[in-house]
């Protein structure tokens, strides 16, 4: 009250002040038109005599007046049109600033309907703004976020403070867009737009930006997260798989182990028995080259067998049984049954019927070859290779004697089958072992991403080669090293932190954004998920990798600076704005007491109170 009246009196000294210098403006006038000479007026109505000395002075008193009262008239008229002119001039400076302003303006009355909306906010919209008016804006938000509209307009009203939030709104085609409103509630019981019964709240002023494309990166990041962490979890589960298999087969062959302890017991008595056995079996455990156990097997056998003159395994491959090893055949022997086709002789007999075939006679024999029968085999055992259900080769034992071997030399022949099959098995879980292997070092090594394993106190255990070429460090600068020496020294005890978690929640993956140090200073940005695990030992490693965010960290520091080169540019505008629109209430100041007609009066004083709600929000959102 005490503001109001002091811009009142001020007023008034101004008023005063503007009469007083107007007032000497014309009497300096009508002082000009006197020096040059113009005519009296007083002579044309009053007599040249002493008797109207007295009324001829108060005429020419009356016809100064006037003339003083007309030229501040005129004087008058010319201040007024000026002033119109640039009040016409400020109006339409503010209009541009309201409708072509970075952001959509719009004045919702308390049920939340479009009394004012500036040309951005129609734009955004989509939709003419003669249209939009009387609308009511929750027509424009989508269902899901109804509520949320509600409740800002409700804080608005009961906190009378600046409040935001975030919509999505639908634009006339349909298609929707990520929207934050920030707006503030104004009290004025003289607005035209005043809709409270008690004469209180006027209407709400909010500002809406489109934030779409922030909600897009946020999405983008979000994604690329979830990638990674996708990514980590499958090459861990690799890992993971690759160590089960491990212990698969290492139970596999315990299971090998016992079962040929169970039969050296059934054999104990024959001395020569067990020493082709042990030799087969420390062979197949000793060595993974199926070839290696094929010669010593056959070896052990020629000289350990009593009654054997020649021994022989065959392989399946493909329609042929290839000869794999043999001993004391002759050489044109071997040139003949290297290769025996599809479905000759007792070696094919044996794999495709899966069962040993032994023939005391081979006279009284019809499916000897005739290569057997011309080296003089008299009798032979064929025993079948197995894998799974499969038959994928046999052990030939050949004599030149009749009935030469029996049910001992069958079981025996038996168990080295067993160990062949055995290492045929290892021959295969190695080459297949070998190939996973292979992969996971591909997968290490060649992967585009930073592979770290370190202990549990931070040292470097083994890192990929993409990690040592990034950093430029050689293997042996980083292994043995502390992982935390090619960090950033802001970022060690966030690191030692994420180490900390990792350890007490096994298994779980953290993700945390550092910086590393490259041998030459310079510094990456990475994206690094970490996880502790066991490795075969049973000991726990941290398993970190690390994807190079360096670009897109670049990019979030140029989208950091655009916002702040916006925001000083849009406190520049808001500030020109504001001293324009002090401009237009004062100009409205000196206009208020020229105005006589109380209709044009009233509506000057309704503009200057939307020019004054204009800045009370600006003051209030700025």
């Amino acid at each position: 009250m005490k503001k109001k009246n002091q811009s009142e009196n001020k007023k008034h000294r101004h008023s005063a002040k503007a009469q007083e210098n107007l007032r000497k403006r014309t009497e300096k006038l009508l002082a000009g038109k006197s020096e040059k000479g113009e005519p009296d007026e007083t002579s044309r109505y009053t007599p040249n005599s002493p008797e109207n000395e007295q009324a001829k002075t108060n005429i020419k008193g009356l016809i100064h007046e006037l003339r003083v009262h007309q030229i501040e008239l005129e004087m008058q008229n010319e201040e007024l049109r000026r002033a119109q002119s640039e009040l016409e001039d400020s109006r339409c400076n503010y209009s541009d600033l309201y409708d072509f302003a970075p952001v959509g303006y719009f004045t919702l009355d308390k049920k939340g309907i479009i009394l004012e909306i500036n040309l951005t906010g129609a734009a955004m919209l989509g939709i003419e703004r003669t249209y939009l008016t009387k609308k009511p804006f929750s027509q424009y938000v989508v269902g899901e976020n109804q509520d949320s509209f509600y409740s800002f307009r409700k804080r608005l009203l009961e906190t009378a403070t600046r409040q935001a939030c975030e919509l999505k709104v639908l634009r006339k085609d349909g298609k929707p867009f990520y929207a934050q409103l920030e707006g503030i509630a104004i009290f004025d019981s003289s607005s035209s737009h005043t809709t409270d019964s008690e004469g209180n709240f006027s209407y709400f002023r909010v500002a809406m930006l489109d934030i779409t494309l922030r909600k897009q990166v946020d999405e983008v990041l979000r994604n690329a997260h979830d990638e990674l962490e996708i990514k980590v979890e499958e090459r861990t589960g690799e890992l993971i798989k690759s160590n089960q298999n491990l212990w698969a087969e290492i139970t596999e062959r315990k299971r090998a182990e016992e079962a040929l302890r169970e039969s050296l017991k059934q054999l104990s008595k024959k001395n020569r028995y067990e020493r082709i056995i042990s030799s087969v079996t420390r062979n197949v455990h000793r060595s993974i080259n199926l070839q290696e156990v094929l010669e010593n097997a056959v070896n052990a056998m020629s000289q350990n067998i009593n009654g054997l003159d020649n021994v022989s395994i065959f392989l399946v491959e493909g329609k042929e049984a290839v000869l794999k090893a043999y001993r004391c055949y002759p050489d044109w022997f071997t040139e003949r049954v290297r290769k025996i086709s599809y479905p000759n002789g007792f070696t094919w007999k044996t794999i495709m019927d899966g069962k040993p075939v032994y023939c005391p006679d081979v006279d009284q024999d019809t499916i000897i070859g005739p290569a057997g029968r011309e080296a003089g085999i008299k009798s032979y055992l064929s025993m079948p290779i197995r894998l799974g259900v499969k038959t994928v080769g046999c052990v030939n034992i050949n004599s030149f004697e009749k009935n030469a071997f029996n049910e001992e030399e069958l079981k025996l022949l038996e168990i080295i089958a067993q160990q062949i099959e055995t290492a045929i098995d290892n021959a295969k879980h190695a080459e297949a072992l070998r190939e996973s292997e292979e992969r996971y070092r591909a997968l290490y090594e060649d992967n585009p991403s930073m592979y770290f394993t370190v202990d549990t106190e931070g040292k470097i255990l083994s890192v990929n080669r993409f990690g040592i070429e990034h950093l430029g460090y050689s293997a042996g600068e980083l292994i043995g090293r502390s992982v935390f020496n090619v960090l950033h020294e802001e970022d060690k005890k966030a690191a030692l932190e994420q180490l900390s978690v990792c350890l007490r929640n096994p298994w779980q993956i953290t993700y945390s954004e550092f910086r590393k140090v490259c041998k030459d200073g310079s510094v990456l940005w990475v994206g690094e998920s970490a996880r502790a695990v066991r490795n075969v030992d049973g000991n726990t490693v941290i398993l970190i990798v690390c994807e190079d965010i360096t670009k897109r960290k670049l990019a979030e520091e140029q989208i950091k600076i655009s916002l702040k080169e916006k925001e000083v540019l849009l406190k520049e505008i808001q500030h020109r704005f504001k001293n324009n629109l002090q401009v237009i209430l004062s100009l409205f100041d000196l206009q208020t007491e020229y105005f006589k007609d109380k209709r044009a009066a009233n509506i000057l004083h309704e503009t200057q109170n939307r020019v004054k709600s204009m800045a009370l929000i600006h003051e209030q959102l700025y």
